[in-house]
């Protein structure tokens, strides 16, 4: 992340958004989580953070994550529709079939 701020036009104090510098959307998600682990918060939610991102980004972004995690005493909830987003989760929860019915 810290490469990617670097090369912002004003750095960390970079307006980025609707009336400021656009960023691709996997920039987008990728400073969401910076800011999320920065945060510190013992309940961290992962909703589809991964979804705009390459594989090889995504793998990278997901064992940063999991070195934070690990050894961290935070509790993580991970919403994705890609397996290997989760696939070193501790506790799997697949949406039951009476919800998917429901819906």
């Amino acid at each position: 992340m810290e490469e990617t701020i670097q090369r912002l036009p004003d750095k960390y104090a970079t307006k980025v958004g609707e009336r400021g510098l656009m960023i691709s959307g996997g920039e987008k998600q990728r400073m969401a989580v910076a800011r999320l682990l920065l945060k510190n918060s013992p309940i961290l939610f992962f909703d589809e953070a991964t979804s705009a991102l390459d594989v090889y980004t995504e793998t990278e972004l997901m064992r940063n994550i999991n070195e934070v995690l690990l050894g961290g005493g935070k509790t993580s909830v991970f919403i994705a529709h890609r397996l290997r987003t989760i696939s070193d989760a501790g506790t799997l929860s697949p949406p039951s079939s009476d919800r998917e019915k429901q819906g």
